[in-house]
């Protein structure tokens, strides 16, 4: 360039090996080209450009063609910009055995300098046989390397007789691109850092190739990993204080990185209940506060059986801390103003009767209040497996008869309560329907099912669901009714399976008469070793802790894992799935379901209207104001000689009709979430060249939210 920069340049690289005249078999062809002037002269431009190279023997088996299309945007900025690349190349016996057809479209990034340019290197070995031919496309942004298409690993598709010629053409565009060649490596990596690096603890490291790692390490593991990959630009976000220097600014970004971490509150109390038969007996509870830079915090209630109270505080708080950090940064990647926390009581439910339940769950939530851990600005209670509305109830109706008594937002310290008290229509089946809505949005996209290599939509799906709870019903119904078919259920050890499919209402009237899934009439008991590692499209998990490892990863045959339940996938098992090609939906963005729809009910409590109400009959009647306008402008142009012009509408438009109800805008409301949250996953995947990583770019944005928030609102004092 003029500048002698590279700012904006588009380089392409392609090599041809292996032709039987052996005229074009060191061939190199080079196209450079550089699109966009600061002068603002280009902003419109579409320049296609078309390079035809002959061979002496005057065939089409070395033909080979190259379109380039460019289309700018008016407001002169890369963020829109769309590249296509098109490489065709063609062979005399019209076969498909040697063609390779590549479509790339690439989508410019808003600082349009050199570091999101994109660099595409298409290799191309030749041979007699299929057995020899090898088709390799790397994508660049930033320096890093997308994962390769094929599931296997990159080494085993090559013939070792190509390696001589193949390493020759990596050395010339390693020359050319002037960084080091990462092309076997199919996992995303670090790039060259501008700043000091930020680094994964070695304990961590050690726990995420664990077999059996804590969940207090995953999430650990997962944060240190999104901190590794968002530090430098972090640090580029303060350059606008032109007053720091860059020690200063790197110093701030490792203190509020080290801030966000650990739990900032543990609360444990111990408290007496008198139980029907007279007997004062002691119980333990727990509350744990991870992010308190959003107010209120929020998070689920616990009850566990106890087995020593000791160990379980020790095995529970480690635990809470856990979920409680995982809930900060759902709501922080969700875009929810809350902050992440976590309570657990030890009891065993079924040691007790509903009115000793009732009298424990209100003294600990009593303690909780009477200590300021809980109220609606400051911490606020929601279900979980564990536990449902009639708890949920008992905590709101508690503080609002001793410590809320004077608060008119007293109903809004808990959320999942039952409608009649506040609740919010959908809070039910929030998770699951999350879940579906998180995995329709991927199924959608024609780039991400394009790198797995699976058919986009619903139709013709299968799917195989690890545990039929309550969110594992209601998910097996949404995908069924979207055109899915279940070949699979795990319940703990007992699996049935059925290629035909299982309808999920059937299978719930049974277990709902005998108890369990087991000796289900219209399906198999599975006798293999494990139903997870059969053949299907979508796995979904919605139960239990490392139900995945690094041991079993390999064998899954799933194109999408689904991570439905909190840490049900180590750290070396989502690596190994990513290695072959697997998307995988991670908790921390598939899970948002339930802790939306508390935010929605939160905010009807504090409103003391539900969604709809004000506006449901103005929206109706405007609706049947419109028909008539059409029908009367029909009559006035046709004339009403045959009668009355009478405007039907379909079925869909009557529901419209109807006017939005609460259930209706919260659905709406949460299907928007979800999408939201899609797209920046997909957009800061693209940014920070992650593949097929979304929990790395899922962690990545909860931490810049976070830091965004400290950093506006300051650190305190």
């Amino acid at each position: 360039q003029e500048d002698n920069t590279d700012k904006n340049s588009f380089m392409i690289l392609l090599v041809y090996f292996g032709q039987e005249d052996n005229t074009a078999k060191n061939s190199c062809v080079i196209l450079l080209v550089y699109l966009g002037q600061e002068d603002n002269t280009a902003k419109d431009s579409c320049m296609i450009v078309l390079v035809y190279l002959d061979q002496e023997d005057n065939t089409a088996k070395n033909f080979c063609m190259i379109l380039l299309v460019y289309l700018g945007q008016e407001d002169n900025t890369a963020k829109n910009f769309c590249m296509i690349l098109l490489v065709y190349l063609g062979q005399e016996d019209n076969t498909a055995k040697d063609t390779c057809m590549i479509l790339l479209v690439y989508l410019g990034q808003e600082d349009n300098t050199a570091k999101n340019s994109c660099i595409i290197l298409l290799v191309y070995l030749g041979g007699d046989t299929s057995e020899y031919s090898c088709i390799i496309l790397f994508t660049a942004c930033h320096g890093g390397w997308l994962p390769t298409p094929d599931r296997h690993e990159p080494l085993e598709v090559f013939s070792l007789a190509m390696l001589p010629s193949l390493m020759k053409a990596l050395s010339i565009a390693g020359g050319l691109l002037g960084q080091r060649s990462r092309i076997f490596q199919s996992a995303p990596v670090l790039t060259e850092r501008l700043y000091s690096a930020h680094r994964i603890p070695q304990y961590l490291i050690d726990a995420s190739l664990s077999e059996n790692p804590s969940v207090i390490d995953m999430v650990n593991f997962h944060y240190h990993r999104g901190c590794e990959l968002l530090h430098d630009h972090l640090v580029e976000m303060l350059r606008k204080d032109y007053f720091l220097s860059d020690t200063e600014r790197i110093r701030n970004v490792q203190d509020v990185l080290r801030l966000i971490q650990p739990c900032k509150n543990v609360l444990r109390v111990c408290f007496p209940v008198q139980l029907d038969s007279g007997r004062h007996e002691m119980f333990t509870g727990y509350r744990v506060q991870h992010g308190t830079h959003r107010a209120p915090c929020k998070g689920a209630r616990y009850v566990t059986t106890p087995t020593g109270i000791k160990l379980a505080a020790s095995i529970d708080v480690e635990d809470l801390k856990a979920m409680a950090a995982l809930t900060s940064y759902k709501a922080a990647c969700a875009a929810v103003p809350f902050g992440g926390a976590k309570s657990g009581l030890v009891v065993d439910t079924k040691r007790y009767n509903a009115h000793e339940i009732e009298r424990i769950v209100r003294r600990f939530a009593l303690e909780l209040f009477r200590k300021g851990f809980a109220g609606p600005a400051v911490d606020i209670f929601s279900p979980c497996s564990s536990c449902g509305p009639r708890e949920m109830a008992w905590i709101a109706d508690t503080y609002a008869k001793t410590f809320g008594h004077k608060d008119v937002n007293a109903r809004a310290c808990a959320t999942g309560k039952p409608l009649n008290q506040g609740g919010i229509h959908g809070r039910h089946e929030a998770p699951s329907r999350g879940i579906y809505l998180g995995l329709d949005h991927f199924l959608h996209d024609k780039c991400y099912m394009g790198l797995i290599d699976v058919p986009t939509g619903w139709k013709n799906k299968t799917f195989i669901l690890q545990g039929f709870t309550t969110v594992g019903y209601y998910v097996m119904l949404y995908f069924h009714y979207s055109g899915a078919k279940c070949i699979g259920v795990m319940e703990g050890e007992h699996c049935i399976y059925n290629t035909i499919g299982i309808i999920p209402k059937e299978l719930r009237d049974y277990k709902n008469q005998n108890g369990s899934i087991v000796n289900f009439p219209k399906a198999r008991q599975y006798e293999g070793k494990d139903l997870k590692n059969e053949k299907c499209d979508i796995l979904v998990l919605t139960a239990g802790r490392n139900v995945v490892t690094g041991a079993t990863a390999g064998k899954i045959q799933a194109k999408i894992v689904v991570e439905g339940s909190d840490a049900s996938i180590t750290p070396s098992a989502h690596q190994m799935l990513i290695n072959h090609c697997v998307l995988v939906l991670p908790d921390i963005y598939i899970n948002t379901g339930g802790l939306t729809m508390s935010y929605f009910e939160y905010v009807k409590n504090l409103n003391h209207m539900s969604f709809g109400r004000v506006s449901l009959k103005y929206e109706r009647d405007a609706t049947l104001e419109i028909l008539r306008s059409v029908q009367e402008s029909l009559e006035r142009r046709f004339g009403r000689s045959g009668g009355p012009i009478v405007v039907t509408p379909n079925s869909t438009f009557r529901k419209q009709l109807e006017g939005a109800s609460e259930q209706t805008i919260v659905d709406s409301a949460l299907d928007y979430t979800l999408e939201r949250m899609s797209f920046d996953l997909i957009k800061t995947a693209q940014r920070y060249n992650l593949g097929l990583d979304l929990k790395a770019a899922a962690y990545i944005n909860a931490i810049e939210n976070i830091f965004q928030t400290y950093r506006e609102s300051g650190l305190g004092y």
